[in-house]
């Protein structure tokens, strides 16, 4: 996998990404994400969605297993613009 880009993101978002990426398991994510206060805990479930997203959107890209399915989506996406 090659680096992931998320454009538009504040110093702060950077650093809770950074601090997520250093996160070993899903539990040690899950006890953080639940120790931060809610807006924070949103902030961050936020961002890892993003996060897969951006990783699923350059997997698709780089892949023609899904190419059908993908144009399907963009192109129904396109029309609802």
């Amino acid at each position: 996998m090659s680096n992931i880009y998320i454009s538009g993101l504040t110093g702060e978002q950077v650093f809770l990404l950074d601090r997520m990426w250093k996160i070993e398991t899903t539990e040690e994510l899950d006890r953080w994400i639940c120790s931060l206060p809610p807006q924070k805990a949103h902030q961050v479930n936020v961002l890892r969605d993003l996060l897969i997203l951006s990783i699923t959107d350059e997997d698709v890209e780089n892949t023609d297993a899904y190419s059908l399915a993908y144009n399907m989506i963009m192109s129904a996406y396109n029309k609802h613009k």
